[in-house]
């Protein structure tokens, strides 16, 4: 009887160790912040990846790369509110056709990590500078 106690009580302790390691990333987020999203940001290096550049004075820069080419890039002008990143296209490589275009990205956000859910330009993009 004491040896199916002493088992119960260890693999409850093993049980509750396991779960007070976990966390959900979901606690890491933040609300967006125009001071904090300022710098450059991409989802990777490899194969087709995405690349965004946030400046101070409310513009911006999208690149849709595959390898080394540019599939598509754009400038923008651009505004958070709330979780959204409300943005204008510029200028971009395509002869204009995106010019004057309004975006509405929906994000989460942390410190090193930009999670956008919506969109072409959807992807978890990590902070690079």
């Amino acid at each position: 009887m004491k040896k199916n106690l002493y088992f119960v009580l260890i693999l409850l302790f093993t049980i509750l160790l396991g779960l007070g390691g976990c966390s959900s990333s979901d606690d890491d987020w933040i609300d967006l912040n125009s001071e904090e999203i300022i710098g450059t940001w991409s989802t990777g290096t490899e194969s087709v990846h995405k690349y965004l550049k946030f400046e101070n004075d409310g513009t911006g820069y999208y690149a849709l790369l595959n390898g080394a080419d540019f599939a598509t890039n754009y400038l923008f002008t651009y505004k958070i509110s709330a979780n959204n990143i409300n943005i204008v296209i510029t200028y971009s490589d395509g002869g204009n056709k995106l010019n004057g275009q309004e975006r509405v990205w929906e994000c989460l956000f942390s410190k090193d990590v930009l999670k956008i859910t919506n969109g072409q330009e959807s992807g978890t993009y990590k902070r690079i500078e």
